[in-house]
């Protein structure tokens, strides 16, 4: 998955310990020092995320968020400090804000973070839902099913398709045709 993700920090050392995690995956990292650049860098390039320090040369992260968001609605954020007195600043029912997380930085957590989110955004089950929903494919069919021929008959249908959410909807259909659209 190709993630763009825009860094507005003035800390290098935080700059680069990013640029290298997301290089590693594959993400495409920009970093700038201040809001100033940040907005070049977001005028100029669609971001999927951007990280952005509470306390910026040029404005505060909150305002700087609020100025984001104007003209970039499908952007997701995530807030960084160093000083957890700024955490009340954030309103953290804001559902494009992933995290609010205090210096030093997970990165691995950070990329983590990154990944479910731009997942959810586009609209990608993470691992979490693929099992929950493999779970209730398994538990129904068991339950449903009379023979194993009959399972084995409506697997194979959908053999060559590596879309699980067809084979799901197709079998709840098998159990149920009234409920099939209600995915």
């Amino acid at each position: 998955m190709s993630v763009r993700v825009l860094l507005i920090d003035p800390d290098e050392r935080v700059a680069d310990a990013c640029d290298r995690a997301f290089s590693s995956r594959g993400w495409v990292g920009q970093h700038a020092r201040n809001f100033r650049e940040g907005w070049e860098h977001l005028t100029k390039a669609p971001y999927d995320v951007v990280i952005l320090e509470m306390k910026l040369p040029d404005l505060v992260g909150t305002d700087a968020w609020r100025h984001i968001k104007e003209t970039h609605t499908g952007i997701l954020g995530i807030f960084t400090t160093g000083s957890p007195a700024l955490r009340s600043a954030i309103d953290a029912s804001e559902p494009d804000i992933l995290a609010y997380l205090l210096k030093p930085l997970d990165l691995a957590a950070v990329c983590s973070l990154i990944e479910q989110g731009t997942r959810r955004k586009r609209g990608e089950p993470d691992a979490e839902g693929h099992m929950d929903r493999l779970g209730q494919l398994l538990s129904g069919v068991s339950r449903a099913l009379s023979t194993p021929q009959h399972f084995a008959e409506a697997i194979a249908r959908f053999e060559a398709s590596l879309r699980p959410d067809w084979i799901l909807i197709y079998l709840l259909s098998e159990l149920n045709p009234t409920r099939a659209d209600h995915f």
